[in-house]
């Protein structure tokens, strides 16, 4: 939180563009050949930037006395290739990931050459925890337990614990959730850094079925965007200090097993 807050506001929302969404398969030295062909690049003709989805982290380091961030990525595809990225000036980019984690990266492919071998070099823009499509799944899910809920669905849904509920409250009033502003997150991001912070496992449909019983009681107001993202807007409740235990949320968790009511 502190690294976050460390990031001036205007940069907080930066937009990354790509050229194109390529699979880590089409990564070869046929590629870098072809992209060096553009060279040379500059301010008005920058280098080509890709979008490579759901790499593996098998490593990560500090390096240039810790201001960059340096990754061994595997392909979680057919090729099963793996490639070392570099995030120049991301050296506090560690604090968040880690090895086993999936990520996405914004990069470069290019020629990196030690002690005369070649090899090819992500030379990363951008990281983020790669998600794919489960945000939309979580929402779909969740929509589905409240309206119908099935034991198959029971026996795919994690347990949620009063660490659950605490840890999340937390955080979002790190990032300043107990002001007047808002926060918009993506549910399955929020569930991963809220897991890496205080060491509790935490998916994408706990953190929408405990943002939900906070919206029942009156601590907030949710909204969901068109990209499966979330709109969270912090409310001072009036009167009494609210029971989470009184959201027919929670009375409904408890009776299917997904909550331990031990608060």
């Amino acid at each position: 939180v502190t690294y976050m807050r460390s990031i001036p506001e205007d940069e907080r929302d930066e937009t990354y563009e790509a050229d194109a969404d390529i699979s880590p398969s089409a990564i070869d030295g046929e590629l870098v050949d072809r992209l060096a062909l553009l060279e040379p690049t500059g301010q008005d003709f920058g280098k080509a930037v890709f979008l490579i989805r759901r790499f593996l982290i098998e490593d990560t380091s500090r390096v240039g006395d810790g201001r960059h961030f340096k990754m061994r990525l595997r392909s979680n595809d057919v090729s099963m290739q793996s490639f070392d990225a570099i995030l120049f000036h991301g050296g506090d980019e560690s604090f968040f990931y880690d090895t086993g984690d999936v990520v996405d990266v914004l990069a470069t492919p290019e020629w990196n050459v030690w002690q005369g071998r070649a090899t090819i070099q992500l030379t990363t823009e951008a990281i983020r925890p790669s998600c794919g499509n489960e945000d939309a799944r979580a929402f779909e899910g969740f929509q589905r337990f409240i309206e119908m809920p099935s034991s198959e669905d029971m026996a795919m849904r994690m347990t949620m614990k009063p660490m659950h509920f605490t840890a999340l409250w937390l955080f979002l009033e790190q990032l300043g959730a107990d002001g007047d502003g808002q926060i918009v997150f993506s549910p399955s991001r929020l569930a991963w850094v809220v897991s890496h912070r205080y060491n509790v496992e935490a998916d994408a449909f706990a953190v929408l079925a405990i943002l939900s019983i906070f919206s029942d009681v009156g601590l907030c107001h949710l909204e969901r965007t068109e990209s499966d993202y979330v709109v969270f807007k912090p409310e001072k409740p009036s009167g009494d200090r609210p029971s989470l235990t009184s959201s027919p949320l929670w009375e409904m968790l408890c009776r299917y097993g997904l909550l331990s009511d031990d608060l």
